[in-house]
């Protein structure tokens, strides 16, 4: 079997739940070496995962092996916790951004989606994001195959590393794509729980309560990577919108034992910091202490600082050490905006504005969670501004009113309210957005009431002035065709049908539609273009 071929067969069974043990006797071929080592992630051996990249490391010979054997080095180097055998493992990521050898054209995007998963899994954003760009730089479908299981894999990569900066608006995008090209038990599970992170952080609460629960109620067995990767996402979800308990349940479900021993080190991390949030909301000191000394065995990780000094915070304002409370939480905010790391930013920030408040500075609180509030409207992380609300809610104030009319949406109900305005039904806007008509409802409830109108047909006449289009910079012939493909509310894989092109060029137009006239969300593009026909560049 060649390997492109390999990869292919591999990469689907990964996404599907079907990860085998592999048998490594004599010496393999440095690439299946590295394929192995996947696998031995994916089944949660770590150690022999790591150990397993090395020797792929040492063996490979030619571009192709050595880009392949680097990312797995780099995924189980954010998994395994002995510092002994990854120290073997140097910088894998860094070496394959320096490597000046072009990779095989059927194996560049998806090994580039692996080193990119490596940088996001070891939270190091400032290398994720050029390996986005270069797995972006590809082109056509994956393996030839528009179809491919480990689609949803790439984006959900999109949406995490986005919601990793704390950009929620742009997940969305990729979550949206991420349902609507999901086929099959698991790959659709895992899109769907993606897509609750992402709703949750929009403090869209209905639906990441229902996304939520069909992600619970599955049959789907925990077995993998993939199928406890849905479970950690519905419990970052449940985190978002303040549902501690459910959250607590569902990462040591994922996490298979106390120790969450069959996570990732940055999962584990964020994991027992839910777990220490929880007992201290309740305020059982005992329970936020256990969980805080177990989370002890990831000290020596640097991806793991900032969420170890957040969980020292919450046992500190139980204590009542404010003054501990502050400092840590403070330099926990400084590492993680240090490493781009805006969600956890966010909740180093919400938490040192308690410990503020706990300390009787309350001014100062204020202020912050003013900016904070200011700042997570800016980039669709609602959740980020409710939790600051609530903050202030503590010493009596409040935050002003987020802004009227159709920028007082969320990019969601802008996207609902688009749909509205072109006479679609809720049914309709159920099919076409991947949620129940129960969740339109309430995006309709909360539509109107943001907008001031009476009716669904009045919501048009609410839409911001046509005249805004007039400066609109001039896009090229297939920009404009993918813009106005997106105005009707075509996916991208419609778009691609449409056009006769690829997903990933589709993303790439998509892209540059936004970047050209600084948009966030396909539903400014829609409203933009049916306020006037774009110019188009010759």
């Amino acid at each position: 079997m060649d390997r492109p071929t390999e990869l292919d067969h591999t990469l689907a069974r990964l996404m599907r739940g079907g990860a085998i043990r592999p048998a490594i006797d004599g010496a393999p071929d440095s690439f299946l070496l590295a394929l192995h080592s996947l696998e031995l992630v994916w089944l949660s051996d770590f150690d022999a995962a790591a150990r397993c990249a090395a020797r792929a490391v040492a063996d490979a010979r030619d571009p192709d092996a050595r880009a392949l054997a680097r990312a797995a080095a780099s995924i189980a180097k954010a998994c395994c916790t002995d510092l002994e055998i990854t120290a073997t493992l140097n910088d894998p990521l860094s070496a394959a951004l320096a490597d000046p050898a072009p990779l095989t054209a059927a194996l560049a995007r998806p090994v580039w989606v692996l080193l990119a998963e490596g940088a996001l899994a070891g939270a190091r954003l400032d290398l994720a994001t050029p390996l986005l760009a270069r797995m972006r730089a590809t082109d056509g479908d994956l393996f030839g195959v528009v179809r491919h299981p480990f689609a949803v894999f790439i984006y959900a990569l999109e949406a995490r590393a986005s919601m990793f900066r704390g950009d929620v608006s742009q997940a969305r995008v990729h979550a949206d794509a991420g349902i609507a090209a999901a086929e099959g038990a698991v790959p659709t599970l895992f899109a769907r729980a993606c897509a609750a992170l992402v709703a949750g952080s929009a403090d869209e609460r209905a639906r990441t309560r229902a996304l939520i629960a069909e992600v619970e109620r599955s049959d789907v067995p925990i077995v993998d990577a993939v199928t406890r990767g849905c479970r950690v996402l519905a419990a970052f979800a449940a985190i978002a919108i303040g549902e501690h308990g459910r959250a607590s349940r569902l990462i040591v479900l994922a996490g298979g034992d106390e120790d969450l021993s069959h996570l990732r080190i940055i999962d584990r991390a964020w994991g027992f910091e839910m777990l220490v949030a929880e007992a201290a909301s309740r305020g059982d000191a005992r329970g936020a202490a256990r969980w805080h000394e177990r989370a002890q065995v990831l000290a020596r990780h640097p991806m793991a600082t900032a969420s170890l000094d957040r969980m020292a915070s919450h046992r500190a304002l139980l204590d009542g050490s404010f003054d501990t409370a502050i400092a840590v939480s403070e330099r926990s905010a400084r590492d993680a905006r240090r490493q781009q790391r805006g969600v956890e930013a966010i909740e180093a920030e919400i938490l040192l504005a308690r410990s503020r408040i706990a300390a009787h500075r309350s001014g100062d609180a204020a202020r912050a969670l003013t900016d904070l509030a200011a700042s997570a409207l800016d980039s669709g992380h609602r959740s980020a501004r409710r939790a600051a609300g609530r903050e202030l809610r503590r010493i009596g104030r409040r935050l002003p009113p987020a802004a009227p009319g159709w920028a007082g949406l969320s990019p969601r109900e802008q996207e609902v309210a688009t749909l509205l305005a072109r006479g679609l039904s809720n049914a309709q806007i159920a099919r076409a957005m991947f949620v129940s008509e129960a969740t339109v409802r309430v995006h309709v409830s909360r539509i109107l009431r943001t907008l001031g109108v009476p009716t669904r047909s009045a919501i048009g006449a609410a839409d911001p002035s046509p005249s805004a289009a007039k400066s609109l910079p001039p896009l090229t012939r297939r920009q404009r065709a993918v813009a106005e493909l997106i105005a009707t509310g075509a996916t991208n894989k419609h778009i691609a049908a449409k056009l006769g092109i690829g997903v990933p060029t589709v993303e790439k137009h998509v892209a540059a539609v936004f970047a050209r006239w600084g948009v966030r969300s396909r539903a400014e593009v829609a409203r933009l273009v049916r306020q006037e026909p774009p110019p188009t560049a010759a």
